[in-house]
């Protein structure tokens, strides 16, 4: 159909034979390193570059000091309560002193859920030093024992 004539008259042209099957090709079409409508323009990506570049140039980045988007986007780190380290060195090591790390483990959970970082980072260090305490106690108590029995059975 000719599109340059009105479209009141009718076309006069016939329409033409389709073509005969030797005119076609049996092998795809060369391959092309971008195929069009896919992947990104170059337009795009250079409007994206002047977008960083332009924010970059606004708001300049020093090292040593954080950007202001990025200290209210950290989390905090937890505060480790030691609470399965305090059960194991009151059952496996020394009683006394595992209870005393028990109660700082529980006073540690207490304060991270007041939202009291300072008080539960002091009831950490002290439920791991108890901890500590308890395992080195029971670790002495039962190589001392050892050795006694060891001592009185063979002499």
């Amino acid at each position: 159909m000719d599109y340059s004539k009105s479209m009141g008259t009718p076309s006069t042209n016939q329409p033409s034979a389709p073509p005969s099957y030797q005119d076609i090709s049996l092998h795809p079409p060369p391959y092309s390193a971008q195929p069009q409508g896919y992947g990104f323009s170059q337009q795009y990506v250079s409007s994206i570059d002047q977008q960083l570049n332009q924010h970059h140039m606004q708001q300049p980045f020093s090292i040593g000091q954080q950007h202001p988007s990025l200290e209210s986007a950290m989390p905090e780190s937890p505060v480790n309560d030691y609470f399965g380290y305090s059960i194991f060195t009151m059952v496996c090591c020394f009683f006394p002193l595992g209870i005393v790390a028990l109660a700082s483990s529980i006073a540690t959970r207490n304060a991270v859920a007041r939202g009291e970082r300072r008080m539960a980072e002091q009831s950490s260090r002290l439920a791991l030093m108890m901890n500590h305490s308890a395992l080195a106690t029971g670790i002495a108590v039962f190589s001392i024992s050892f050795a006694l029995i060891l001592f009185l059975f063979v002499a």
